[in-house]
């Protein structure tokens, strides 16, 4: 077996594309059920809308409303994809078949890690783009967007992308240093399912969600007990 000695960005490029060929089926399935998530997402969010009566800034309201449950769905899927990422090691097959890639170890670690990264964000985007076009064409069939709302039957896209909506959005919810603190717990959640999934076989997911629950718990039990009263 050929032993290669140095680090390649080019073998890691292709252990990637490889992943993504083998697991077209699954990208495809993703593609396909996501838009059907956030359509419910987005319906939940007018009737929500319609039954409150809530006619001040509808859009920047909507926008905000959507980017609650959407974010949710994202860290799940990034959560859920993070876990799974030896996923193609659990067969004596699969083991078999990674060992004779002609790779190094810290390169197929790289190259699944990234695909777990990847691949959720790219059928959360796809199901974003397709759920809001069809969001926008549907809808107003259904008898939505009618009246004081038929300014939501414009795009959700720029209220999303923006910076300065997204920023706002973080700053009502978790004060100036939102972002960051979100970026980083999500980064070091992320790495515990990527260190759950090497370590677990079976249900990755759920074992590692269990422990991180237990590890809160108890870092918020101890704090409280060795915290004076006045804190």
């Amino acid at each position: 077996m050929k032993t290669y000695n140095s680090f390649s960005f080019s073998r890691v490029g292709l252990l990637v594309k490889r992943d993504v060929v083998e697991n077209w089926k699954i990208f495809l399935y993703g593609c396909l059920i996501m838009p059907v998530v956030f359509l419910w997402f987005l319906y939940e969010g007018v009737a929500r809308f319609e039954w409150t009566k809530y006619y001040a800034n509808l859009y920047e309201r909507y926008v905000e409303d959507v980017m609650d449950d959407w974010n949710i769905t994202v860290f799940i899927l990034l959560f859920l994809s993070a876990s799974l990422v030896m996923a193609n090691m659990h067969t004596k097959e699969g083991r078999a078949n990674m060992l004779i890639l002609p790779a190094r170890d810290d390169e197929k670690f790289i190259a699944r890690s990234v695909y777990a990264v990847v691949a959720p964000l790219l059928v959360f985007l796809v199901g974003i783009l397709l759920a809001d076009l069809i969001r926008m064409y549907l809808f107003p069939l259904l008898g939505y967007y009618q009246g004081e709302f038929e300014v939501l039957r414009q795009s959700l896209l720029p209220g999303l992308w923006e910076m300065e909506e997204y920023s706002v959005y973080f700053h009502r919810r978790w004060g100036e240093w939102g972002g960051v603190f979100m970026l980083s717990m999500t980064v070091c959640a992320h790495s515990c399912y990527i260190l759950g999934g090497n370590f677990w076989r079976k249900y990755p997911f759920i074992k590692t969600s269990g422990l991180i629950f237990l590890l809160v718990v108890g870092g918020a039990a101890i704090l409280y007990m060795i915290l004076p009263e006045d804190v």
